[in-house]
């Protein structure tokens, strides 16, 4: 009995230590999401290959002015909305700084110039988009857990292509979202 005593009051010196420990990671005290809804051609079908919309940017991190440890977070998940039926697949493609030396045109192919390639994150395909809601299209990706680091400044950048030939019914047909876990 002496050594079950003896074992439970380590157990619970040992439990109290632990609570006292802050914990390491401090994304998720906020979660955002943020939008952008591009210019697309209308009317005019693309062809695999091309830019959607030129470069997006989004800006959802806090400053240190707002109380946030880094300007950083986590992007949990993408999604992609179009007003249209949309087949085939969207490939997003984001980068860790804005690449300044690369113009990215919709409805044409992309041509990333040398001083940019080192900025490009691996592609993040989105593979499948779904009509059956009726007259719109909706592609995701969640779990992507993919670390913002704050040092690149408040902003993400990204550029979509397309490896199907969509023909979007406005200039205004797709909205491009993001959702991240904020430090």
């Amino acid at each position: 009995m002496r050594c079950f005593a003896a074992l439970l009051g380590l157990l619970l010196a040992s439990t109290a230590a632990q609570a006292q420990i802050a914990p390491i990671v401090s994304a998720g005290a906020l979660t955002r999401e943020v939008c952008a809804t591009p210019t697309v051609t209308a009317a005019s079908a693309y062809v695999a290959g091309n830019v959607v919309g030129g470069l997006i940017t989004l800006t959802a991190f806090r400053s240190s002015a707002q109380g946030a440890p880094d300007n950083g977070g986590i992007m949990q998940s993408i999604r992609i909305t179009s007003k249209s039926v949309i087949a085939g697949e969207m490939d997003v493609f984001q980068f860790n700084a804005n690449p300044t030396n690369t113009t990215f045109t919709d409805k044409t192919n992309p041509a990333i110039n040398a001083l940019d390639v080192t900025k490009v994150l691996p592609m993040i395909a989105m593979a499948t988009g779904s009509s059956k809601l009726g007259t719109m299209t909706v592609w995701g990706v969640d779990g992507l857990g993919r670390a913002h680091v704050g040092t690149a400044g408040q902003s993400d950048y990204f550029v979509m292509v397309t490896a199907g030939t969509p023909t979007f019914g406005t200039t205004t047909d797709v909205q491009f979202c993001a959702t991240y876990l904020l430090d």
